[in-house]
């Protein structure tokens, strides 16, 4: 998901990019809460209160497991137990905005404070829908067709959505399009770099550990080395400009002393229609499993993607660490225990001189990392059962641990548009390990 000019990178077989089967969810799902209008607060966990009220039966609810702030007030949240939240005064107070008896799945985009979309599975049709909001999330409107995951939109009526469905180490990628906000959707005719008459028509078919970039101006291929665990020497890439009609291959040479490193990429980031940034992770491990190195490099282009540069130096980070490139100039990164952070564009990085412990293990986790800008920024630390929210005004010097309060609403109604036609489905890739 990604709104202005905000980032949230994942690397390809993580939850943008995962299957999305009837029932599962991204975004696990809740027990209601009931209350009244004056919001509370109890132990200082980090987790959502609920506000005080008349009724007796009021129950606890989940601590946010994620969130996507759009500016320093307003922004949406998934509790760990799937209730959507959205805030309006910088995560301090949260107003319920989860659509009644609905089977949400992996897809959501927000546009901005009020316009966003959440993909469903319609149960009685086997199929997945849509959910919209032009209110902030107090009513939606179903649509009767819709991709399971993988949404964007560059504005309240054009957008795309890039879902991507998994078996055997492969993710077959079928893209789509609306041009009416989401009530239609049409299949993209994409031509994929390597393609398959044993596939439905325009499925995209790669490696689970290759990623995969596409919006109207381009379409990229970075192919990884984690399912062969053979070293190519480069990080290679494909790129088109005309829906794949034709590609051009790259092979991108790894930095000094890497030669030797596994290629593990991002997606790649696009800031306009020139410039953009690809982070790539270089691994090296011992017969033990044990890492000789893990590293993260950046590769930058100034041609719509169509030639990428290595920019020297790097950081050491885990494989999968959570990252945030907020700007072509910000970047947010976990190492270690730490956080690390870079103004220029990945050209240096320093660490952060932080009060908040990043580290990481079995039942430790950042579940979130959310930046507005080079100051503001948000973090989640899920440890074992509990859930922390921070905040940070300092560019992640000095993080508050945040008690966030269950404000009372009216309750969210779901309004299905009967005046759509029955839709032509999109065939999904058949898929066979």
């Amino acid at each position: 998901m990604h709104t202005g000019s905000k980032f949230w990178l994942v690397l390809p077989f993580i939850l943008i990019f995962s299957a999305c089967t009837p029932g599962s969810q991204g975004n696990p799902a809740f027990t209601e809460t009931t209350g009244g209008s004056t919001p509370v607060s109890t132990e200082n966990t980090g987790s959502l209160t609920t506000p005080t009220g008349t009724s007796t039966n009021i129950a606890p609810t989940q601590p946010i497991a994620s969130l996507q702030m759009l500016d320093a007030d307003n922004g949406w949240a998934w509790t760990n137990s799937a209730r959507l939240l959205r805030t309006t005064d910088g995560g301090q107070t949260w107003s319920d905005r989860t659509p009644a008896g609905q089977v949400m799945s992996d897809g959501f985009f927000a546009l901005d404070a009020r316009t966003a979309w959440l993909s469903i599975y319609l149960q009685d049709s086997s199929r997945f829908g849509l959910l919209h909001t032009g209110d902030g999330g107090q009513s939606w409107t179903e649509y009767p067709y819709g991709p399971g995951s993988a949404l964007h939109f560059t504005n309240s009526s054009n957008g795309w959505a890039t879902p991507g469905e998994g078996a055997a180490g492969s993710i077959y990628y079928l893209l789509s399009q609306t041009g009416d906000g989401g009530k239609t959707w049409t299949p993209v005719p994409v031509t994929p770099p390597y393609p398959d008459n044993s596939l439905p028509p325009g499925t995209v078919h790669l490696s689970s550990t290759d990623s995969f970039y596409y919006d109207p101006a381009r379409m990229l291929a970075v192919y990884g080395d984690m399912i062969t665990m053979q070293p190519r020497g480069s990080v290679r890439l494909q790129v088109s400009f005309d829906l794949g009609r034709t590609w051009t291959a790259q092979n991108l040479p790894l930095p000094e002393n890497y030669q030797d490193a596994l290629v593990n990429p991002y997606r790649p980031v696009f800031f306009s229609d020139k410039s953009g940034l690809l982070p790539v992770s270089l691994v090296k491990m011992n017969n033990d499993g044990s890492f000789v190195y893990q590293r993260l490099v950046f590769y930058s282009t100034q041609d719509n993607g169509a030639g990428w540069k290595l920019i020297p130096g790097g950081l050491n980070a885990a494989q999968y660490a959570p990252m945030q490139i907020v700007s072509g100039k910000d970047i947010f990164v976990v190492c270690g225990s730490a956080l690390c952070t870079s103004q220029d564009g990945a050209q240096t990085w320093s660490t952060v001189a932080s009060n908040l412990d990043f580290s990481q293990s079995g039942s430790r986790s950042v579940s979130a990392l959310d930046f507005v800008d080079s100051m503001k920024g948000w973090a989640v630390i899920q440890e074992n059962d509990t859930a922390r929210l921070y905040k940070t005004n300092n560019a992640g010097v000095t993080w508050e641990l945040q008690t966030p309060k269950l404000a009372a609403s009216a309750p969210v109604t779901v309004t299905d548009d009967v005046s759509l036609p029955t839709p032509t489905l999109i065939p999904t890739p058949t898929l066979k390990p």
